[in-house]
């Protein structure tokens, strides 16, 4: 008997050393890791200042004059997918406000045919496209004017506001004459020599590059390119 109260004792003594052990380890570890809270914190604090944020791009000033790198939608407002047309590289567009997102709002100027009120020209007779509207397009036009050619042909002054992804815009034409430039050349140098933009006025490049666009294996987007600078470097088409 004496022997089974004797390991009933040390039984117990094992058991409460354990359970002693248990509490203060309970102790010790939140105290742990509120140290290592304490010291993480800081480090937290230290790696966000000295890590470079990423500043959205400035808003263009208004009234200032943005050109399309590329071919880009035209939209309705500032946000949503609502596009209201599509507008070609290097075209003018003036900042009419403080970008919202990733648009900026924009006014187009330009001339269009009364019977085809969804394209905009940039002069009257000159057929450079500045804008081709959709089925929602025209219904944002505002007329200031109008004119009529030698042909009789009736010509509106418009004007359109909408909306235009900021990224896909450069303060300076010259930087994107000088890609479709180097793309003419490289492209269409190949085969024969290269027509100079003045060889024909900007009502013919259209016809003429149809053919070599095809030959020169130019895609959709670089071909609407190559035929805005052809036709803004075009010779002058004289007077209507």
């Amino acid at each position: 008997m004496l022997w089974r109260r004797s390991l009933r004792r040390r039984r117990y003594r094992l058991g409460l050393a354990a359970r002693k052990r248990k509490r203060g380890s309970e102790i010790v570890e939140p105290a742990r890791r509120y140290q290592h809270h304490r010291a993480a914190v800081p480090i937290a604090v230290i790696l966000s200042i000295a890590a470079p944020s990423r500043s959205q791009e400035p808003s263009p000033k208004p009234s200032a004059k943005l050109y399309p790198s590329r071919s880009t939608s035209f939209y309705g407002a500032a946000r949503g997918g609502r596009v209201i047309g599509t507008i070609p590289p290097g075209a003018e567009l003036q900042a009419s406000g403080p970008a919202q997102g990733p648009r900026v709002p924009v006014q187009l100027s330009g001339w269009s045919l009364e019977s085809a009120p969804s394209l905009v020209f940039a002069a009257v007779g000159r057929r450079i496209v500045q804008a081709e509207l959709g089925l929602r397009g025209p219904s944002h036009r505002r007329l200031s004017g109008q004119q009529t050619d030698p042909y009789g042909s009736v010509w509106q002054q418009v004007s359109v506001d909408g909306w235009v992804d900021q990224s896909d815009l450069v303060p300076d034409v010259n930087q994107v004459w000088k890609q479709a430039g180097a793309l003419y050349q490289q492209r269409c140098g190949g085969c024969h020599a290269l027509h100079p933009p003045a060889e024909f006025t900007a009502n013919q490049w259209p016809n003429v590059l149809k053919i070599m666009a095809h030959n020169a294996a130019l895609t959709p987007e670089q071909a609407a390119l190559v035929t805005q600078y052809l036709q803004t470097h075009a010779k002058d088409q004289g007077p209507m």
